[in-house]
Parts: structure tokens; sequence; C-alpha cells
């Protein structure tokens, strides 16, 4: 270990990355169809935009799994979003329904209008999840560190 260990290389996930998940994709793809002689060459473009949105726990590795799957068990020439997983599909609808509550709550348009500190606690939510620590997530929200903590507090919600 301390032999490898002498210039470690940190990558952040592909969550921190999504610019790289279409030209992964796209490789993976490729790879895949050659690979089984089958004929898919693209992404429509509704299942580029859930594999964007999707968080990929798993990272490239997943990615890659992923791809392999709609390769091997389906034949077509686009990769439709129907071909996917059901968590990418189920992930993307989510964050779809939660940005479009969250964008009537602002704008005052629709039948429903959420309360501002609703809003603010699923901000809050949003980016303690996409931020590795508080610090990130009050630069993010453009709040004080000491703030961010009280409203912690305040929603009882966890780090």
């Amino acid at each position: 270990y301390y032999r490898l260990n002498v210039v470690p290389i940190e990558l952040p996930p592909l969550r921190k990355r999504r610019e790289d998940i279409r030209a992964l994709a796209h490789h993976f793809l490729e790879k895949f169809s050659s690979r089984g002689e089958k004929i898919f060459h693209e992404f429509s473009a509704e299942a580029m935009e859930r594999l964007c949105v999707y968080d990929w726990p798993g990272n490239v590795r997943e990615l890659e799994n992923a791809i392999e799957r709609v390769v091997v068990l389906h034949n077509d020439s686009i990769v439709k979003p129907h071909h996917l997983l059901p968590a990418v599909r189920e992930a993307e609808e989510t964050k779809l329904r939660n940005g479009k509550e969250i964008a009537v709550a602002l704008s005052g348009h629709g039948d429903r209008i959420l309360p501002l500190e609703l809003v603010e606690r699923y901000a809050i939510e949003a980016a303690l999840d996409q931020c590795d620590n508080v610090g990130e997530a009050a630069k993010a929200l453009k709040i004080g560190q000491a703030t961010l903590y009280r409203k912690i507090k305040q929603y009882g919600l966890r780090m």
C-alpha cells in the first residue's frame, strides 16, 4: 500500500462530475454494442437526461453495468428511457417532481403554494445531500455556516 500511495489521486464521485456522464455513457454504449454485435448507437434525449440526473452511488462501475445491461437485454438502435433501470427512471421523476413543487412555491403559480419555511427546508436538505460537509453546503446556499447549523437544528435535520 505504501508503495502505491506515493501520489494519492482523489477523484470526486460521479454525482459531482455530471458533465462526465454523457461521455462515459457513449463510450460504454460503443464498447458493449461492438462486443455484442448489437446495433445501439445513440441515446434518446430523455434517456440521457435520466442518466445525468441519477446520482450513481456505485460511480463509474454502476454506470458501466447499467449500459451493459441495456445492450444485453434489448435490441434497438437508440437507448430509450424504458430500457434503463427502474432506479434511474424513478430518481429522475422524483427529482423533477420535487423541483416542480419548489418552482411552483417560488413562482406563486399553480394550485398549490408551499410555505416559504418548507421551501427553505427542501433547499437545505438538497444542499446537505449534494455536498460533502456543512461548510460546503453553506457556501452553496450562500449563507453562513453558523446560520446553516441553526437551521439544521430548527428543522431537526440530519447531517
